[in-house]
């Protein structure tokens, strides 16, 4: 009885040690396979590594071509403006001006003095400057050719012991005004103030615009003064844009 026991226990581990032989087999065998598998995957990334490579070096070249084409039609400063670049180097204090090919001006002044009274319009009777024509030294009135923003500056003078007021009318109202106030005496000066005003405005095509006097302080008419020794009055006007 004991005889069998023995042969029984020693053949049940001689069958469990081949049992566990044969799983070890089995586990090392998955291993390598797993191991194969992941040399492959392994292999596969670094191919796919070098086509990412490839096209990111492929979009970085196709994007510098455009940006260079993009660069050679782009003009400088000068090259827009039209300004030579040699014109820069040889700058010396005089201001570049922009010419638009139209330039539209006039300047006017009085020949001679005259006195006028309040609402009268002051007609500069000699024409030194304009270009088409669209100021009238018979009545004293500007007609622009085309609606824009123009500019406009008058100088009035007045004599001793007068003051006048004139003013800028666009279209029917008062667009500026000054008031040339001559010295209270001629021992403190020469009795002569004349003043200045600038007014920018949009005016619309043909729309009248003059200078005339608003008010005369004494209720009678005020002399503007104009000669060619002291003082001249004057009306000009051109656009901006």
């Amino acid at each position: 009885m004991y005889l069998a026991y023995v042969f029984v226990l020693a053949f049940g581990i001689s069958f469990c040690s081949a049992n566990i032989e044969g799983l070890f087999l089995e586990l090392e065998a998955v291993v390598q396979s797993q191991f194969a598998e992941n040399e492959n995957m392994k292999s596969r990334v670094a191919e796919l590594e070098g086509e990412v490579t490839a096209l990111v070096a492929e979009n970085l070249e196709e994007e510098h071509e455009t940006k260079s084409g993009e660069l050679k039609g782009v003009k400088t400063v000068a090259e827009r403006r039209e300004i030579p670049k040699s014109d820069h180097s040889s700058f010396s204090g005089h201001l570049f001006t922009r010419a638009t090919g139209n330039s539209r001006a006039f300047h006017a002044y009085r020949s001679q003095n005259r006195c006028y009274n309040n609402y009268e319009t002051i007609e500069f009777d000699v024409q030194a400057l304009d270009n088409v024509d669209m100021y009238n030294q018979r009545d004293g009135i500007f007609e622009p050719p085309v609606s824009g923003v123009y500019v406009f500056t008058w100088t009035v003078a007045a004599p001793v012991h007068t003051h006048i007021a004139t003013e800028l009318v666009i279209a029917g109202r008062m667009a500026g005004v000054i008031t040339s106030d001559s010295d209270a005496s001629q021992s403190s000066g020469s009795g002569t103030h004349p003043a200045t005003a600038v007014v920018v405005a949009q005016v619309n095509v043909s729309t009248h615009c003059y200078i005339r006097v608003r008010h005369t302080g004494s209720g009678d008419c005020a002399w503007v003064l104009s000669d060619d020794n002291k003082v001249r009055s004057t009306f000009s006007g051109w656009q901006l844009f």
